[in-house]
């Protein structure tokens, strides 16, 4: 899978944002069929992106590279009865790591969840290569005043909210087996 995932932000209690910027993401899906039309996944996805500040009223500015990792297991359930293309919801629990590329701040790892849906095509008469392409937005869960991106010389921030959202938009090869 391949795609582009839009930031989230989180404000502390002066006002002040920080910004995980939009990107490119990739990632894949390990699909296993349950019933008819039901599977249950195993998912990843990778975002690298940079972490911006932003003082209330002030300019955005970067502080340092990172990446989100989304380590999920979850469900897909398509919809109608067409096998060749189907619309699917899906939904998915598990975690988040925020991974600053930068020494001397730690690792964050958050329970997560995701949910959305999309589009599959198979292709061909034996069905067994096709696209997917899909919408999800993803729920980063967060203690309200919680801080993030701590080392040595204290946190980046402390989060006034409880939810980090993100969005991602992705397509990929589907190889059923």
């Amino acid at each position: 899978m391949v795609g582009y995932s839009l930031g989230g932000a989180a404000s502390d209690s002066a006002g002040d944002r920080i910004e995980l910027a939009n990107g490119i993401s990739y990632g894949g899906v390990l699909s296993f069929l349950v019933r008819s039309r039901g599977h249950v996944e195993l998912i990843y996805l990778r975002q690298p992106t940079t972490v911006n500040y932003q003082p209330l009223g002030g300019p955005v500015s970067a502080l340092f590279p990172a990446s989100v990792n989304y380590i999920q297991f979850g469900g897909e359930e398509e919809l109608g009865s067409n096998e060749r293309v189907a619309p699917f919801v899906m939904g998915s629990v598990g975690m988040t790591l925020f991974d600053p590329d930068t020494t001397g701040i730690s690792s964050e790892t958050r329970f997560s969840m995701g949910v959305g849906g999309g589009l599959k095509a198979m292709l061909g008469k034996a069905e067994r290569v096709g696209l997917r392409l899909q919408g999800r937005v993803w729920l980063n869960f967060f203690n309200s005043g919680g801080q993030v991106f701590c080392g040595s010389l204290g946190c980046v921030a402390t989060i006034q909210g409880s939810v980090i959202t993100q969005w991602d938009f992705s397509g990929g090869v589907i190889v059923a087996f």
